[in-house]
Order: C-alpha cells, then structure tokens, then sequence
C-alpha cells in the first residue's frame, strides 16, 4: 500500500460550481428575502423612532403649559395677597416709615427702621398690634410651639 495515493473519497463542501442549480436558486432566495426583511426593518424602525420622538416631543409641550399655568395662578394669587396684606398694612400705619444709620453698640454702623419718628428695630408691640387687628396668620416663627391660631 502507498502511502502517499489517496484511495479514500473526499468529503465535505462542493465547490460552487458543482452545486445544483436548486441550491444556488435557494441561496438567492435566502440572501434575498434577509435583505428585503433587514431593509424593511430599518424603514418600520425609522418612521417609528419619528413617530416616538414627535409624541414625545408634544408631550413635554403639553407638560411645560401645564408647569407655566399653574406657576401663573400661583403667581397671580401671591400677588393678590400681597396687595391685600399691603392695603390692610397701610390702613395701620397711614405715617411715614424711614431707615437710618447709626453707630451700633460696636461702633459698626447699622440701620434702623423707625415709623413716624420712633425706632421700630427690636420693638414687637407693633408688629403683634398689627397682627391682632388685620387677621393675618403669625408666620410659624412666631407661633408658640405646637399651636396653628393667629393669637
């Protein structure tokens, strides 16, 4: 026996050009129908990420209107407030307000309020006067610990 001829037959893959016609054709089709499939793919993936991406485009719009509305009210109501709580602070003190400056305790300056002439800087009576006749709520500050009322 030598041991250089080969007796044995060879297998494995047929080059391409001893295949059947059928399997070529069912190769085409393949690589054809993943084509078509991949490209249909990328077109549905596309107009949908457009379609995605515009709703949710509309929809912080929409949130950002509802944010700048309720801001409005809140606004407006705080502002009505204010110039409720400033009619009712200029009917109890109808006189003049003034700041001045003078040498503190250490010689730094520092301002003073004062209302018709009297220094209002460390003087409660009037802001607890003013408190009792107009109905405004103490701020939780000057409340007494564990109670809601304005008295």
């Amino acid at each position: 026996m030598n041991p250089t001829s080969t007796s044995a037959p060879t297998s494995g893959p047929k080059p391409a050009a001893h295949r059947s016609v059928a399997f070529k054709l069912s190769l085409a089709a393949l690589v054809s129908l993943l084509v078509v499939l991949l490209i249909t793919m990328g077109i549905v993936s596309g107009l949908l990420w457009k379609d995605f991406g515009r709703m949710s485009t509309e929809e912080v719009s929409r949130y950002a209107a509802q944010v700048r509305a309720l801001v409005q009210t809140f606004d407006e109501t705080a502002q009505d407030q204010a110039h409720h709580d400033f009619a009712i602070f200029k009917a109890n003190f109808p006189g003049k307000f003034a700041v001045a400056e003078v040498p503190g305790a250490d010689g730094k300056p520092e301002a003073v309020l004062s209302y018709e002439g009297a220094a209002l800087n460390g003087d409660f009576n009037v802001v607890d006067q003013f408190l009792k006749t107009s109905g405004v709520p103490r701020p939780p500050s000057l409340r007494a610990r564990g109670t809601t009322s304005s008295a």
